[in-house]
């Protein structure tokens, strides 16, 4: 995605724009590059957002993030391994949580 479609979008009046893949977009430095041109503008990546990142992507300026293989990864689910997808999603809220209490 560039700023380009980042603003198409908010134009047509999109709440949250969704920057997938945040990572190959260029990660934090993109979302904070984004918000300086387009501070009003909600922003959602995914695509490259872990536990351990989801808090530097909140700082950065993003309204919200997305993780998905990150959370439930195909092996886990295919398995059925409902435990594991729980403790991973655990791990990420709390990452995010600790950090901002």
């Amino acid at each position: 995605m560039i700023p380009g479609e980042v603003f198409h979008h908010a134009n047509r009046g999109a709440s949250v724009v969704k920057i997938f893949p945040a990572h190959a977009a260029g990660g934090l430095i993109f979302i904070k590059a984004l918000k300086s041109v387009f501070p009003d503008l909600a922003l959602m990546p995914t695509g490259g957002v872990t536990p351990q990142n989801a808090q530097a992507y909140l700082d950065a300026g993003a309204l919200c993030v997305g993780m998905g293989w990150n959370l439930l990864p195909s092996t886990a689910l295919k398995a059925g391994d409902t435990r594991s997808a729980g403790a991973r999603i655990n791990a990420a809220l709390s990452a995010v949580f600790l950090q901002t209490l």
